[in-house]
């Protein structure tokens, strides 16, 4: 079991600071191939921590911190995707004030 208190996990999951800068677009070319952007391809996701007025939105990186946010918040709802938990909130009245992305938890996206 993962101890912790809400100061802590706050600590492990830092809010995000990043400024966004538009780039420059380059005339379309029909005839040539999409490049993907080589520094996206070693881009590593950092944990997020989303506060909102009705739910509060963390996206952890590794097992341990998603085993600590689930012990500090038993009743935090697991989302991999969005697609029923939004319908749940928008249409059935649900209420998750903790929800948590596994998407980016290693150990949860392997095969094998």
């Amino acid at each position: 079991m993962v101890a912790g208190t809400l100061s802590t996990l706050t600590s492990i999951i830092a809010p995000a600071t990043a400024t966004i800068v538009a780039a420059p677009t380059a005339p379309a070319r029909p005839t040539a191939e999409p490049i993907f952007p080589p520094e996206l391809k070693t881009r590593r996701p950092a944990s997020l921590y989303l506060p909102g007025p009705y739910s509060a939105w963390y996206r952890p990186t590794s097992l341990q911190q998603l085993l600590a946010l689930k012990a500090a918040h038993p009743d935090a709802k697991l989302v991999g995707g969005n697609t029923e938990v939004g319908i749940e909130m928008k249409f059935k009245a649900a209420k998750y004030p903790h929800l948590v992305a596994a998407t980016h938890v290693p150990e949860l996206t392997q095969v094998g």
